[in-house]
Order: C-alpha cells, then structure tokens, then sequence
C-alpha cells in the first residue's frame, strides 16, 4: 500500500510538473479571453457568465420524498434521467477533449461560461433539499478526464477513496437533509469500463455518521461497494459524508471519462472554504485562472506554482484554507 502510495504522488507530480511547463510556455495568453475563444470557437468566455438567463432544469425528483431519505441514508444519489441535452453535454466534452490535447490541465475548462450556467441552473434544480438560492461554491470546481486505459494513479483522473474535505455536515449527522451536496455531471457516458464513480452506501460505512474524513478499509466490506454508472448529463449527488471514488478505466474504453462538478451548500450557513458566486456579479477570466493554478500546489511545489502565479501577473499567492476537497 505504502509503495502503491508513492507510485501515485510520483504519477501525480509528474504531470503536474507538465502542466506547469505547457502553462509557463503560455504565460500572459492564459489570461486572453482570444486565445480561450481561439481553442473552443463553439464555447464562450465574458466576464460575465451569469448574465444570461437559462431555463431551470427539472427538479421534482430532488424534492421526492423518497429520493430525499435515500440520499439521508445512502449518502448519495443519482438523477432519474440526464439533466441536460445529449448535445449540450457532448460540446462541453469536446471542448474538454482540446484543451486536453493543448496540453493544459482539463480543469482549464472554467474558463467557459457554460461550465457556470450548467452549475447554476443545478444549484437551482437542488433547492428542494438545500432551500432557496443554495450557495453555489466557485473554487471548489473542476473539470475531470479520464483517458481510456487510465489507472487512475495520478490524481489527475480519478481520485482513490475519500470524503469530502469540507468538515462534517451537522445536519446529516442530526438525521437531516445535507447542508452541502458535491454535484458531479458527466458529460461523457461513465460506464465500468469508463471510469465510473463508487460508492460505499452510508447506511453500509460505519465511518459514515462519523465525523473522521478518512476512508478506513475496515469500514465496509468489498461487496457494499456499489457502482454508479451514468449517462452523459446526468447528475450524482454526494454528500460530504459518503466514501466515494472514481475507478480506474479499462483498456477496452472507447472513449475518455469526462465530468465535472461543484460543491453547493445552503445560502443561510456561512461559507466552508470558499467563496460563493454571486449570480449578479461578474466572473473575470484571472479569477477563474487563478483557481486553477492555486489546484496546482496540491500536488506539485510552491516553488514552482510562484513561480507561474508571477509570470501571469498574479501578486499574492492563493493560498489554502485547509485540506484540499479531492474530487472523484
């Protein structure tokens, strides 16, 4: 275990380090609306991502009562169907696809308006559970791909097993609905041969209604592990609580896993780590690429993530508030 440890710092470094390199090559162009519009001509970029109204997505199985309870009991849940448009899902893949191909990390893809729209109109979809206007948390997004083949070793692609960092939720652990819910869409198919997230099921995890954010093998046993599989637009909802992962993906793939998600939380609880939007103000460009370097030094030197953070012009470090939030 503690070699298959270092295997995957050593793997994760590495491509940060090449992450690194592509970005310092580009340097000021990272902050150019044009050479974002130039790479993904079908994708936006404004300062303002959130001018544009967009129809609320459909929210009647967040406020069932049963899909309610389970996800109490289970610690997570799956949308009954996509939550968006084959084609919607399918352009922010490709858009994925070419930053990829560019080299730079696939978290780059916040720099695009639809990625905020998409989140937003989630945000609103969930109000059944977390109440009116739930705070959508900007810098706990991320963009993630996993490459056919992938054996999810660099934490680039899919993480090992874990909870949320985002400190226990007391109103799951008092038996009532989550204060903050992780909301992962795939925008490609994740199937098991995809990559696809696991879980172990709350009501299965001992540590589950605990307030440690370890995942300990002892916990549960292999057969509660439960894949969840998902159509390109549907959602996963997962609390803070509940041992999750995304697998590594079979040589056989057809295609790469591509996801992406963000935390919400209730708009009456203050902020846990980070700042949330707010849907009338704008969101530059340096602010999205800023969260995308400060990713970075998770796991790679601070050194080095200076060094790029002045080359882009940036004058204070980011900074992190506490353990990073790994995503699945």
């Amino acid at each position: 275990m503690a070699t298959d440890a270092r295997h995957e710092h050593a793997d994760a470094s590495f491509k940060a380090l090449q992450f690194l390199r592509t970005m310092m090559r580009l340097g000021p162009q990272l902050l150019d609306h044009g050479f974002w519009r130039e790479l993904n001509p079908a994708l936006a970029v404004t300062d303002t991502p959130f001018a544009r109204a967009l129809e609320p997505l459909p929210s009647a199985w967040a406020a069932d009562p049963v899909c309610q309870q389970r996800l109490c009991e289970e610690g997570y849940l799956l949308s009954p169907e996509p939550l968006i448009s084959a084609d919607e899902a399918s352009q922010l893949a490709d858009g994925v696809n070419r930053i990829v191909a560019a080299g730079l990390p696939s978290g780059c893809a916040l720099a695009y308006d639809e990625i905020y729209r998409l989140f937003a109109r989630v945000a609103r979809a969930l109000e059944p559970i977390l109440g009116p206007q739930p705070h959508l948390m900007l810098d706990e997004g991320w963009v993630y791909f996993v490459p056919p083949g992938d054996g999810a070793r660099s934490h680039w692609t899919a993480f090992p097993p874990h909870r949320d960092w985002v400190r226990a939720d007391d109103e799951l652990l008092a038996g009532r609905l989550p204060s903050m819910l992780t909301g992962w869409v795939a925008l490609t198919e994740a199937s098991a041969n995809d990559s696809c997230l696991y879980v172990v099921p709350g009501d299965a995890d001992e540590g589950f209604r605990g307030t440690d954010r370890f995942v300990r093998r002892e916990q549960f046993r292999l057969q509660d592990v439960r894949a969840v599989p998902a159509l390109p637009g549907q959602l996963v909802l997962l609390t803070s609580h509940v041992a999750h992962w995304g697998s590594r993906s079979s040589a056989w793939s057809r295609h790469a896993r591509i996801s992406a998600s963000f935390i919400f939380q209730r708009s009456d609880l203050s902020p846990r780590l980070s700042t949330p939007a707010n849907l009338a103000a704008p969101l530059t460009l340096s602010e999205r690429m800023l969260w995308a370097v400060r990713t970075l030094r998770l796991v790679t030197g601070e050194d080095q993530v200076n060094a790029l953070m002045q080359r882009l012009g940036f004058t204070t470090s980011p900074g992190l508030s506490g353990p990073p939030s790994p995503g699945p």
